[in-house]
């Protein structure tokens, strides 16, 4: 069951013993004794934009299950900025006081900071939103769960069964996430973040709404 971005208390998080794994170490996160899960939207008119279209990776010999995992960026609403960056903080600032046994060495605050990828990516150009990449598994037991909206009214939203033809630049989501850790690569770390499921509004619902909503608001 994931949490409300809203509901998360970030002091509330812990973090486990590190872990050795094939492409690097990793260290678990929880909160609550579980996995940190959350709704990235506090209400359905609070969506996030899908900047790009879903990157797939590009590399030679990969096998399916490894071809299946791609990646999302999408638009921070708020709140969940707010709180994800507090994450971030939490996350230098238990990688700062645990040195000697994740980076095997003494480091200051700053540096430990220059190491890290942040959840949040601020745009490079003014005006745009601020982003969050999630992880999207196409296949397997983790697949992440995709739904389409093919109506809106009101409360009232049906849809259908979605996939990786509907993860579209312009398109409307919101996400529901969950990390299991830490990861630490050639002299970096950060949190990967992996999408569990997203109901997703394709741009001609997404836009038709936010028409209504203008002439609503001229109505009123």
């Amino acid at each position: 069951m994931a949490d409300l971005i809203s509901s998360i208390d970030v002091p509330s998080i812990t973090y486990g013993t590190p872990k050795q794994a094939a492409n690097g170490m990793r260290v678990p996160v929880h909160y609550n004794g579980a996995k940190l899960a959350v709704q990235l939207s506090t209400s359905t008119a609070d969506r996030q934009t899908i900047i790009f279209g879903l990157d797939h990776p590009d590399r030679p010999g990969l096998s399916a299950s490894d071809a299946s995992r791609c990646s999302l960026s999408v638009s921070v609403p708020a709140e969940a900025r707010r709180v994800l960056e507090g994450v971030d903080q939490a996350n230098v600032a238990a990688a700062h006081g645990n040195c000697a046994a994740w980076f095997k060495k003494t480091l200051d605050c700053d540096s430990v900071r220059d190491m890290y990828t942040p959840i949040v990516k601020l745009p490079a150009q003014e005006g745009r939103s601020p982003s969050v990449r999630l992880k999207v598994n196409l296949d397997g037991s983790y697949a992440t769960k995709i739904q389409v909206v093919v109506s809106h009214v009101g409360d009232n939203i049906e849809w259908r069964p979605g996939g990786e033809a509907d993860l579209v630049r312009g398109a409307q989501c919101i996400a529901v996430v969950e990390t299991t850790g830490l990861w630490f690569l050639n002299k970096k770390f950060g949190m990967a973040i992996s999408a569990t499921s997203l109901l997703v509004w394709p741009p001609s619902i997404a836009d038709s709404i936010a028409v209504f909503v203008e002439l609503a608001a001229l109505w009123t």
